[in-house]
């Protein structure tokens, strides 16, 4: 028997003792959790399509959920991404809400404590996030909430009770779903999903931290924080006939910058006199 299915073996009978059953129920991969890449998504980071995709490229984010530079990425990288038809067939993409979190076994309590970048809110947040994106129906909804709340969270002060009821409205979900989503928050199935989210980090400098099939390279998460469609469709090995009607307007968009960068002409070369216009 491997090592990690002994783990796995040993945590199913002290589960009685440590209210651990949990953990067998969710059949983790233990021994594919590694601190150092991302070898395999957890049952709460889905991708955002519930439809398997065939392409070569994984994308792995790392976020935190009152970090400028997450709400930036989400905002406007990710959001254009995820909002073009099509794009789940370029890419996997997961977001992992934790960032520079830290996690620590409290043996009295049988929890785990978590210390936050930008304060306790900050792990507030991370959870309600966390336990959201695996309560709602599917996917889409999980990734089109996360979206929300940090297009939101400046304008709710930072307070993510207010977020969360905002959001699940925009998305016409029951009021239900808000009492669940809290309730996880703040009770043990969302400490340990909390856990598993940071057990399943890689080490890491900074946030938004990216990693595309399992390495992580600093050209590649610049190209990604700055503009995830087209870093997408330029990495994709989607067939091209498919792959030119999702990135036929980013390669538009990309020309047309381009001319303009290059036919800027300063007033004082302008090779034509107003006075020979007729």
């Amino acid at each position: 028997m491997k090592r990690a299915q002994l783990v796995y073996l040993l945590l199913c009978i002290v589960s009685v003792t440590f209210d651990l059953k949990a953990i067998c129920k969710m059949k983790i991969n233990l021994h594919k959790f590694n601190k150092s890449k991302f070898k395999s998504k957890s049952f709460i980071t889905r991708d955002f399509n519930e439809k398997k995709t065939t392409t070569n490229l994984k994308i792995e984010i790392l976020v935190e959920s009152l970090c400028p530079y997450s709400i930036k990425f989400i905002n406007e990288s990710f959001a254009n991404f995820f909002h073009t038809p099509n794009s789940d067939k370029l890419a996997e993409v997961i977001i992992y809400p934790f960032g520079n979190g830290k996690q620590k076994f409290n043996e009295t309590t049988g929890l785990y404590e978590f210390k936050c970048q930008h304060g306790i809110n900050e792990c507030y947040g991370n959870l309600i996030q966390v336990c959201a994106m695996n309560i709602l129906k599917n996917s889409h909804d999980s990734y089109e909430f996360l979206i929300c709340s940090y297009s939101k969270i400046k304008e709710h002060k930072k307070d993510f009770d207010k977020n969360l009821k905002f959001c699940l409205n925009e998305l016409k979900y029951e009021e239900e779903y808000e009492e669940k989503i809290k309730e996880c928050s703040k009770n043990k199935d969302g400490n340990r999903l909390m856990h598993l989210v940071a057990s399943n980090y890689p080490d890491h400098k900074h946030v938004p931290w990216v990693v595309v099939n399992g390495e992580f390279d600093e050209d590649s998460s610049n190209s990604v924080i700055e503009n995830l469609l087209e870093y997408a469709c330029e990495n994709s090995d989607l067939d091209e006939e498919d792959k030119g009607k999702i990135c036929d307007s980013v390669t538009q968009r990309k020309n047309k910058t381009k001319f303009f960068e290059n036919a800027k002409i300063k007033t004082s070369e302008n090779p034509f006199n107003k006075d020979d216009i007729q």
